[in-house]
């Protein structure tokens, strides 16, 4: 027996380390304290943008008459306001600024006048020709005459 050799003394010190031992691992060792979760920031919400739409470019309409008739009257129009002039000298061109708003704008460019020659009217949008139209004068100086074109661009 193992034990036996051991003396008594030796003994007892053995039972007192087993039993040290034994109540070390027999007792629960408090539980460290919880660590609370972080805590979530409110969701953080983008700034608010406001979506702008850069300003659009106003568009052009160039109404243009020539000819070798003697312009005594000229008169163009965009959505009912009336551009009026008197006599003009050809070649004749105007440029009018369209808004560019997507919406329909009706224009119309009338020209009146005299002697033997005759009128052409040329209307272009944007760079792109939209109306054409003109009139020639009779025989005689004092023969008079007119000459319109008209329609109707998006903004």
């Amino acid at each position: 027996m193992a034990m036996s050799n051991i003396g008594r003394g030796g003994q007892a010190a053995a039972t007192a380390l087993l039993l040290i031992a034994l109540a070390g691992c027999g007792s629960t060792p408090e539980a460290p304290p919880p660590v609370p979760a972080p805590s979530t920031p409110p969701p953080v919400s983008a700034p608010a943008t406001t979506m702008t739409v850069p300003d659009r470019e106003p568009h052009t309409l160039v109404l243009n008459a020539t000819g070798s008739g003697k312009v005594t009257s000229i008169k163009y129009t965009l959505d009912g306001r009336v551009v009026q002039q008197g006599a003009v000298t050809l070649p004749w061109r105007e440029p009018v600024t369209v808004p560019a708003d997507g919406l329909p704008h009706s224009w119309t460019l009338e020209v009146e006048f005299t002697g033997n020659g005759g009128v052409d009217l040329v209307a272009i949008f944007d760079g792109q020709v939209v109306a054409q139209g003109g009139s020639a004068g009779g025989g005689s100086g004092s023969t008079s005459g007119s000459a319109g074109v008209g329609g109707t661009v998006n903004g």
